[in-house]
């Protein structure tokens, strides 16, 4: 199966604190990748070092490869035409404008191949979207702000998906919804890269789960195959967010 995003030793740094140990990873084409663990363990480290973007002024290290296409020298904004699209846990939306000026603003990739979503796929995926066109961003609540993000994501078509913990502050009924949604990309082709600190909630959509300990990696799995491990039992499952 063919890797979309692979990583070789990919480590991050801040001044002399290791944020990320290095990590190889493989995400194949069509599938669900989550990566686990508490606060502070890595997780949004790790996408930021694969979209090549922080907050702060990391030390990156290791390579990251695009469908075998070492993508480690670009920039976060070259790696995001070439199609690795991060909706981090701030969304990623601009609160002062309607829904429909948000969407509005997303232009799909140039040269994209096979489908391109279209602003009526965005609304049927999210209903509740096309009831609020004209509803400001910042008014939603927040799992409507949640689906404004991954719908603007979409819009740009990416080769890889990648989400940051997007079930943080959300009831169980709408975490569910989404991760119903997602699940329902990946089945229908699409690559995504998950972080998430509700474990429970991701088993069941989940095609790997990969755990992270302060920046390690400490299992990695099927989600039949690593549910009955203890350190997922004792420290994460059945964990509310």
């Amino acid at each position: 199966m063919t890797a979309v995003i692979s990583t070789t030793g990919l480590s991050v740094r801040y001044g002399g604190n290791v944020a990320l140990q290095p990590v190889d990873l493989e995400v194949p084409e069509a599938t669900l990748v989550t990566v686990v663990g508490a606060n502070g363990a890595g997780k949004s480290t790790l996408l930021g070092g694969i979209a090549g973007w922080s907050r702060g002024r990391p030390v990156f290290g290791g390579k990251v490869a695009l469908r075998g296409v070492d993508i480690t020298s670009k920039s976060a904004p070259d790696r995001a035409r070439a199609g690795v699209t991060l909706v981090p846990e701030s969304h990623s939306i601009f609160y002062d404008l309607t829904v429909a000026e948000n969407l509005g603003l997303q232009r799909p990739r140039r040269g994209v191949e096979g489908h391109v979503f279209t602003l009526d796929e965005v609304y049927a995926l999210f209903p509740r979207l096309s009831e609020r066109p004209g509803q400001r961003a910042g008014s939603l609540s927040g799992g409507q702000r949640q689906m404004l993000a991954i719908g603007r994501a979409l819009l740009a078509n990416p080769q890889l998906l990648m989400l940051d913990e997007p079930s943080i502050g959300l009831a169980p009924q709408v975490i569910v919804e989404i991760l119903q949604v997602v699940r329902g990309l990946v089945d229908g082709g699409m690559t995504v890269l998950l972080s998430e600190q509700n474990v429970t909630a991701v088993m069941g959509v989940s095609d790997e789960l990969i755990l992270l300990e302060r920046g390690t990696v400490v299992l990695r799995g099927k989600p039949d195959d690593v549910k009955s491990d203890h350190r997922l039992i004792d420290a994460y499952l059945g964990m509310e967010s």
